[in-house]
């Protein structure tokens, strides 16, 4: 994920990185956050790309005919397991939390 090509198209389409972060439901805090931390998740990236009237694919640097596909699947799947490994340790520490209240 290039976090510089995302500053650029917003800049672009005239849209701070403030607001930005307000039409995607997330907080300024958070939304810097994870651009720093590289920690987006793949379906704040998707809101980004329909706020900015853009697809996902545009905030990767993909050079090639054949890698551009391969490399925005690579880095794409890659947010997806970052993304799925987050739920699933929501979920536990739900189960965890539903078992404490239980007892």
């Amino acid at each position: 994920m290039d976090y510089s090509l995302l500053k650029k198209i917003a800049a672009s389409k005239r849209v701070s990185l403030k607001k930005l972060a307000v039409l995607i439901d997330m907080t300024e805090t958070g939304f810097f956050a994870a651009i720093k931390n590289d920690t987006m998740s793949v379906k704040k990236l998707e809101k980004c790309a329909v706020v900015l009237g853009c697809t996902i694919c545009d905030f990767f640097q993909c050079t090639g005919t054949n890698s551009t596909d391969d490399g925005f699947k690579e880095k794409y799947y890659e947010l997806l397991e970052k993304d799925h490994k987050r739920m699933e340790e929501i979920l536990k520490l739900k189960q965890q939390l539903k078992t404490e209240k239980s007892k």
